[in-house]
């Protein structure tokens, strides 16, 4: 009970603090994949989930109160998938398989993210984002909150 109390802490400082954090997070770089946007109004989430064949997976996102659903799809025979998202505001969002959550947070100049991870291992907060800086150190920082290692 107590960790999921630093948590729920966690996300709620973490999602009042974008707004602070996102112009020094917004100059980062962006992933150099070769798949891109079909336009600068449009972000492009792909990857793939291993262990999670033919599961429906949910683009959600993060509020203080609530959590939104803005998008739902089905990964594929091998755990991939593709979506075509309208430009996101900065915020805290997750792809949602099952009860199972990869966060993301976005500056919102993000055009091209990519995520791998393997079902089994999500809940552990392993997976691998490329495309955004900001969703990287936030899955560091939990990763720590959860050990009770963050300085």
């Amino acid at each position: 009970m107590f960790i999921t109390k630093i948590q729920t802490l966690f996300i709620g400082l973490c999602v009042s603090a974008i707004g602070l954090c996102v112009s020094a997070i917004g100059f980062t770089a962006c992933s150099n994949s070769t798949k891109t946007a079909a336009n600068s109004e449009e972000l492009l989430l792909h990857g793939n989930i291993k262990n999670a064949d033919n599961l429906q997976i949910y683009w959600d996102y993060v509020g203080l109160q609530q959590a939104v659903p803005l998008q739902e799809s089905t990964l594929s025979g091998s755990g991939g998938f593709e979506l075509h998202l309208a430009k996101p505001n900065p915020g805290v969002y997750r792809l949602r398989i099952g009860a199972k959550n990869v966060w993301v947070v976005l500056n919102g100049g993000e055009m091209d993210i990519k995520i791998t991870a393997d079902l089994n291992t999500i809940s552990d907060n392993v997976y691998e984002v490329q495309g955004s800086p900001a969703s990287i150190t936030f899955r560091d920082s939990y990763k720590k909150v959860v050990a009770h290692t963050l300085d």
